[in-house]
């Protein structure tokens, strides 16, 4: 094992790995006044989403990964979950100086003058502008650590899960020990988890998930802290129900021993959330997190780490198994070579989530150095990606990432199980040259594909020379922009003006499932292009279907009218009517009349006047037909 893994570290080390063209690049953005939020003021905090958007674009990265439930309160808008009080108040300090946190309150509604905001909503919008994706990361069922059992939370509207309707601990939710009292660390805080195994805790958390699903436009759900805190806890409902063999939907019918029982509990609630998920919106992926170890014992490593099968009584490949999670993160956060070799861990994942795919997990703060090689490693075993955890680690390294491993655009990996049918390409692809060295891209969205699925964002493809563009080469890759309503318009920057330039673009749909291109446009051809005459070329395509475009000239300042007529003459709708500068110019016709209405099938004529001084100087026609 080890000599494989020296000889595949040289091949590295001589060569850096291509970069692929499908790879999901996550990062982690973690809450609680981690990464966000640093201030209380909702303008200030709407400055550090803008910031970790900005981060994630120069990083090229394709996923945020942003914590939204933590301690049980959340940072979105819930009619189920207390808003975080690190939006808006002060934190509570105790005595020993440990942090807790105040009531939650709408986060800008006491300002003057109140300027709610919902910081999800936020950095969806913003973070959809470049096609990231958005994965909302909750925290299971780990909920509070405290000094003692006297502190209380305060009560908020909605009431926190951790309180009952007395104002008192609700105990009867919370994980123990196997004496039936309260977790307690090392240093002796107590530990507030949920009970896996309770019911009501299961129906709660499903229904946090539903809300988020129906009300956000997020592209997973990200699962961390799923598991039981430790080997040996359990709780008053895990009690009961494991030894109840008549309830089918909660209890222990097959006689499961109590670690077996305890995965059986987790395993009910992610595929309930699966289920309902793919109910509601197919396209949201399902995600988890965990500790790296999933069984130490398989592995040539040191056995007295935390083990997620057997001390969080967590199975994440079991899950993929029985098709009920779409990825899964683990937490691989060791170095190449340590005691716990990162290669080792990371290949032990890769091989056995069951087709799912698998992001390994990658701890920030090492050097960028580490951080690069197992980037390396990750692509050399084939795994879909990583997450980097986490925002604030990966500022210190941004230039490094985005000039070496990050280069280019990847496209986060599709997922064929969910969705195998690839959108329709964009339509009538058009360019005109702006400036120098700025060249615009106009194209058409197409008709949904046979699931009904639009495109939901296009991918802008430039190669150097007049060539068929290679739309393999992830370095041929531009910009991943969002469809707009029904014309889409892309400025480009070429990099040299003294050279051609060849564009095509295609369509993803929203589990990046990709379109063939588009036709192909060359800036040449229109840097060539001189109008010395007045002239209206032949629709293209013809027949259409949706769009039908047209190229004119114009030698001379004049103005120009073209408008669209059926073979009665009855004019059908006015295309363009105005003074025009000397040059070259596209029109189009998307088959509608002046009131939007879509015409008929048939023959249509284009009919280009031109006038100078007052009188005609020109007048053609062009013959289109509309095939629907």
């Amino acid at each position: 094992m080890k000599h494989i893994y020296t000889i595949l570290s040289l091949l590295i080390s001589f060569s850096l790995l291509a970069q692929p063209k499908f790879e999901f690049r996550g990062l982690w953005v973690a809450t609680s006044r981690l990464d966000f939020p640093l201030s209380t003021r909702a303008s200030e905090q709407k400055q550090e989403l803008d910031r970790i958007v900005d981060v994630a674009r120069a990083g090229k990265f394709n996923a945020i990964v942003f914590q939204v439930l933590s301690r049980g309160q959340a940072y979105y808008e819930s009619n189920i979950v207390p808003w975080a009080s690190y939006l808006t108040s002060p934190l509570m300090v105790d005595q020993d100086g440990t942090l807790y946190p105040n009531l939650g309150t709408p986060p800008g509604t006491k300002e003057d003058p109140p300027q709610f905001y919902d910081p999800l909503k936020y950095l969806i919008q913003k973070a959809k502008q470049y096609g990231i994706e958005v994965h909302a990361w909750l925290n299971v069922y780990n909920l509070l650590t405290l000094p003692d059992t006297s502190y209380r939370l305060a009560v908020s509207q909605p009431r926190h899960i951790a309180i009952d309707e007395n104002n008192r601990w609700n105990t009867k939710l919370f994980a123990k020990n196997s004496s039936g009292e309260w977790l307690i660390t090392s240093n002796n805080h107590k530990l507030i988890w949920l009970d896996p195994a309770n019911p009501f805790v299961r129906n709660y958390l499903i229904s946090v998930v539903v809300e988020l699903v129906k009300n956000y436009d997020i592209d997973a759900i990200h699962f961390d802290y799923i598991r039981f805190p430790g080997a040996y806890t359990y709780g008053d409902s895990f009690n009961y129900y494991f030894s109840n063999r008549s309830d089918i939907v909660n209890g222990n019918p097959y006689g499961l021993s109590r670690d077996d029982f305890a995965r059986l509990s987790i395993e009910r609630f992610v595929r309930a959330v699966y289920d309902t998920v793919k109910k509601l919106k197919p396209w949201v992926k399902v995600g988890s997190t965990t500790p790296g170890i999933y069984q130490g014992w398989r592995l040539p490593i040191n056995q007295a780490f935390f083990d997620i099968y057997r001390d969080g009584r967590s199975d994440p490949r079991k899950w993929a198994q029985l098709g009920i999670i779409d990825y899964h993160a683990p937490q691989v956060y060791w170095d190449i070579a340590s005691e716990y070799d990162f290669r080792v861990i990371a290949q032990d994942w890769n091989a056995n989530m069951y087709d799912r795919h698998v992001y390994i997990g990658i701890y920030g703060d090492n050097p960028y150095s580490e951080i690069s090689a197992e980037i390396n490693f990750t692509r050399s075993i084939m795994t879909k990606g990583n997450i980097i955890f986490r925002y604030e680690n990966v500022r210190s390294y941004l230039d490094s990432l985005s000039s070496d491993q990050y280069k280019t655009f990847s496209i986060p990996p599709p997922m064929p199980w969910k969705d195998n049918i690839p959108p329709n390409p964009p339509v009538g692809l058009l360019i005109r040259k702006i400036t120098s060295d700025i060249w615009q891209l106009v194209w058409f969205n197409p008709e949904p594909a046979s699931d009904g699925e639009k495109p939901v964002y296009y991918v802008i493809y430039r190669s150097e020379g007049d060539l068929t563009v290679d739309i393999n080469n992830p370095a041929n890759i531009v910009a991943i922009v969002p469809s707009a309503l029904s014309v889409n318009i892309y400025n480009d920057k070429i990099p040299d003006t003294s050279k051609i330039y060849t564009y095509v673009v295609t369509s993803l749909d929203r589990l990046k499932n990709e379109s063939q291109p588009s036709n192909s446009v060359i800036t040449k051809v229109f840097a060539e292009w001189v109008a010395t005459e007045y002239e209206i070329f032949p629709g293209y395509p013809n027949p259409f279907n949706l769009v039908v475009n047209f190229k004119y000239t114009v030698p001379e300042l004049s103005f120009v009218d073209i408008r669209i007529f059926d073979l009665m003459g009855r004019e059908v709708k006015k295309i363009i009517s105005k003074l025009h500068q000397i040059g070259t110019y596209q029109i189009y016709w998307d088959g509608k009349d002046e009131s939007g209405r879509e015409v008929s099938s048939g023959v249509y004529l284009c009919r280009m006047e031109a006038f100078k001084d007052g009188r005609v100087v020109f007048s053609k026609v062009q013959k289109v037909s509309l095939l629907k």
